[in-house]
């Protein structure tokens, strides 16, 4: 089925279906069109439904857009800021729930760590997350930066969508919260997957594109232009959470000699720190087997592996990905 009409209704029915399904206390609530499709769904079945939102600043962009949507549903909006002195511990319990030493992973899954931590605080105890969707829309920088829309992306999106870590699941057994997922719906993911990708992203004719274009259009008569439009940024940039982490720890650690020790080409002091926390829990053990990581040399779930579960660096093809 590859009228447009048609997938409309068909994703329609199947977001309405899982958010329905999931029943969720409270909503992340972020400037991205698809927390906002599951707030506005929700909506119609939880009239006092919440929303939380959460910035490092009061210039983080979340603020502005997630504040519109929260309005326009007369939803009650909690905007939970992460402090300078906490964020140590928040980088620490990120880490070691996720075992991972990736920044850009890190940055994004601190909003998600402080994010159900306010949930608890507020005795919320279901809260709903929009991961899933950027894989499912291919509106990540690497899917979309794909030298070709070929058979090769389409293989490399479906291996990701089976090796997936879903980071609020990780980290929510720390915090004894249930967290919904509509977008990892069996059967929403078999449906988005069977799309072609010129219905899931629009090219336009000058080579640019609209990510998640497919979601966008079935829901742009529920939702605020401004924020069915907004450009795709990822989760630590909507937060301005990776800027100030980079910042933080950028004169910490002398990069050349982590390289030299370690073998991996480390990208920031601010990596440094974060690989410094797993070493001190014995929780990076390299692997020089032929199913290893490209950068880390951390062992691979198996052979068809698209993801380190240790660096959480994309590779494909005996190539690292640069997300």
């Amino acid at each position: 089925m590859t009228d447009n009409e048609s997938v409309k209704s068909k994703i329609y029915e199947l977001m309405d279906k899982s958010v329905k399904n999931c029943r969720p206390n409270a909503v992340l609530l972020s400037w991205w069109v698809d927390s906002s499709i599951i707030s506005m769904l929700w909506k119609k079945y939880n009239p006092d439904l919440k929303c939380i939102t959460v910035i490092t600043n009061e210039d983080s962009p979340d603020k502005q857009f997630a504040s519109l949507v929260a309005k326009e549903l007369w939803a009650e909006h909690i905007i939970a800021t992460i402090n300078q002195d906490e964020i140590e511990s928040l980088i620490n319990k990120v880490v070691l729930s996720l075992n991972c030493f990736n920044i850009y992973w890190v940055s994004a899954a601190i909003v998600l760590y402080k994010w159900l931590e306010t949930a608890k605080e507020l005795w919320i105890d279901n809260i709903a997350t929009w991961e899933g969707s950027d894989d499912l829309f291919w509106s990540f920088p690497i899917m979309q930066n794909w030298q070709f829309w070929d058979e090769s992306l389409i293989d490399f999106i479906n291996r990701r969508m089976e090796d997936i870590d879903v980071m609020t699941e990780r980290i929510a057994k720390s915090t004894g919260i249930k967290v919904a997922l509509p977008y990892h719906d069996k059967e929403l993911i078999e449906f988005t997957l069977s799309l072609p990708l010129s219905i899931r992203t629009l090219e336009n004719p000058d080579w640019t594109k609209v990510t998640k274009y497919a979601l966008r259009e079935t829901f742009r008569w529920m939702l605020p232009e401004i924020v069915t439009y907004r450009p795709q940024t990822m989760a630590f940039t909507w937060a301005s959470t990776l800027d100030t982490l980079i910042e933080r720890y950028s004169k910490l650690y002398d990069m050349e000699k982590f390289r030299d020790e370690y073998k991996i080409d480390f990208i920031s002091p601010f990596e440094c720190h974060l690989f410094k926390i797993l070493l001190d829990e014995w929780r990076y053990d390299p692997d020089e087997s032929l199913h290893s990581c490209l950068y880390c040399r951390s062992k691979l779930r198996s052979e068809n592996s698209v993801h380190c579960t240790t660096c959480w660096t994309l590779q494909y093809n005996n190539t690292i990905l640069n997300f």
